[in-house]
């Protein structure tokens, strides 16, 4: 016995050591592998993308690393004063050359009490300023996307402006828009938006009405334009909505999980525009999987049929699909959970620290996550469906 009780003890080191990793046979089964890991350091408000084989990390310290998704190491950095708490967005010009927008103006004051114009600059991956769009007097952005050739940039008034790549002005125009809703994929060349009665509204690439929903929208709401050319609308936490090219409604699922009665959504967790973009993703195929207040996640194929639903983990996730219908799903503050294809929870990762974004795919087979200080990169094992 005195001779076990070392391999015993190295034993449970390893297991204090590692996430817990439970497997869909109920007991401890292989877990992602960890690929590498990149400090983003104990303060920040980060933001990460990805352009090639780049991610993009802009954090407090006021740098823009360019970090080799492979290998997690950074190619370069570049120094920029207005980085920190910035809106940042990307794209890439057709000789690969990377380019980054910043706001500037709209959180400082000029010394006769007003603040200054809202403007929007544009550098390339050198941080040199190739152009720059002032917002017109008393206005800022309320919301912004890239699509295809053009800006879009969505003003507190309603109005709408759509500037090129080289920065210049295409039209300016009073949709009476909202906010733009979710990352959708813009794959039919459309611009979606709720207006400011609530109705979800798809305008052309100049900003001509194509058509608008029958029915006002919860504030809680998010899009995805799917490869096919159709709408799915998550109006959180009430109902899934699917629309063809002609604003038709092809089919709805409602849900449950909304109270009247509660003081919260059931799962009492908090919900921001910016979580609800999180709880919706694409799937294979033109489905789409959504997070559920409760923590569960249901999976659905184009014409609305149900193909699984998880169980409930009390608190909800931030989910991503990948490219094989795998669905990956993170509790604030709390686990990693991976879901196969048809609804199996395959681990749960729970070692690598305080969670605090979404998971993110790169199209490479590779899960992203972030914790208060470090972005980790993993391989996820998923068992093939046999």
């Amino acid at each position: 016995m005195d001779r076990l009780t070392p391999l015993i003890a190295l034993c449970l080191l390893l297991l204090a050591g590692t996430g817990c990793q439970r497997g869909i046979t109920g007991g401890y089964g292989q877990g992602p592998d960890v690929l590498w890991s990149y400090h983003l350091g104990s303060s920040r408000d980060l933001t990460a993308d990805y352009i090639g084989d780049n991610i993009l990390i802009a954090s407090s310290t006021s740098s823009l690393d360019w970090v080799d998704v492979r290998t997690g190491s950074a190619r370069y950095s570049v120094s920029d004063p207005n980085m920190y708490n910035n809106g940042l967005m990307w794209f890439a010009s057709p000789d690969g050359q990377v380019y980054y927008m910043l706001r500037t103006g709209y959180s400082s004051y000029t010394p006769g009490g007003g603040p200054p114009p809202e403007v929007l600059n544009c550098r390339d991956s050198a941080g040199k300023l190739q152009w720059e769009v002032s917002m017109p007097p008393g206005d800022y952005l309320s919301s912004t996307a890239i699509a295809a050739d053009r800006i879009f940039l969505i003003l507190d008034s309603g109005n709408v402006m759509a500037v090129s790549r080289q920065g210049e002005m295409l039209w300016f125009r009073d949709l009476h828009a909202e906010r733009l809703t979710g990352f959708a994929a813009f794959v039919s060349r459309q611009l979606v938006y709720i207006d400011k009665d609530g109705y979800l509204s798809v305008a052309d690439m100049e900003g001509e009405l194509v058509w608008k929903s029958k029915h006002p929208m919860g504030y809680f709401s998010s899009t995805l334009e799917l490869e096919d050319g159709s709408l799915a609308l998550y109006d959180y936490p009430l109902v899934l909505r699917y629309y063809n090219q002609q604003g038709e409604l092809l089919w709805r699922a409602d849900f449950d999980d909304y109270r009247p009665d509660a003081k919260g959504l059931t799962g009492g967790d908090m919900v921001s525009q910016f979580n609800v973009d999180r709880m919706f993703d694409a799937l294979p195929g033109n489905g789409c999987a959504v997070a559920h207040p409760d923590g569960a996640i249901s999976a659905y194929d184009s014409a609305g049929k149900l193909l699984w639903r998880s169980q409930p983990t009390g608190t909800a996730q931030l989910i991503c699909s990948d490219e094989h219908g795998n669905v990956f799903g993170s509790v604030r503050g709390g686990s990693l959970n991976a879901y196969d294809a048809i609804g199996r929870l395959v681990w749960v990762e729970d070692g690598l620290g305080l969670l605090n974004s979404a998971p993110s795919t790169d199209g490479l087979g590779q899960v992203f996550i972030e914790t208060d200080s470090t972005l980790f990169c993993l391989r996820p094992r998923i068992p093939e469906i046999k």
